[in-house]
């Protein structure tokens, strides 16, 4: 038996262990969502959501970042900035901020 390399093996799969702990972790808390401060209210839209079955307030702007909460048809939100990232439009949602795809949201 080598020993030398049992060891070496032992120790890339602790790594390997940490790192899932260490990525397991930050996605968790990602997928918290950011709260919002009073101080960052300027230049916000009024809108409102129009999909029948509600939709995705997501972490970032693609639809394999994780999701916040479900938006139902009709619920206010408001849209930070002025411009789309890739089709999506950052909003905030009951003091979260995340992202919706942009053909769902209705600039009031």
């Amino acid at each position: 038996m080598d020993w030398g390399k049992i060891k070496r093996v032992r120790r890339y799969a602790y790594l390997l262990i940490l790192v899932n702990i260490a990525l397991g972790y930050l996605l968790f808390k990602r997928s918290e969502g950011r709260k919002i401060s009073a101080t960052t209210v300027e230049d916000r839209t009024n809108a409102h959501i129009v999909a029948r079955r509600g939709v995705k307030l997501r972490v970032g702007p693609d639809a394999g970042s994780g999701s916040i909460a479900t938006i139902a048809d009709k619920e206010r939100v408001t849209v930070v900035g002025d411009s789309l990232t890739n089709g999506w439009m950052e909003v905030v949602y009951q003091d979260q901020q995340g992202w919706v795809w942009g053909d769902y949201v209705e600039v009031e």
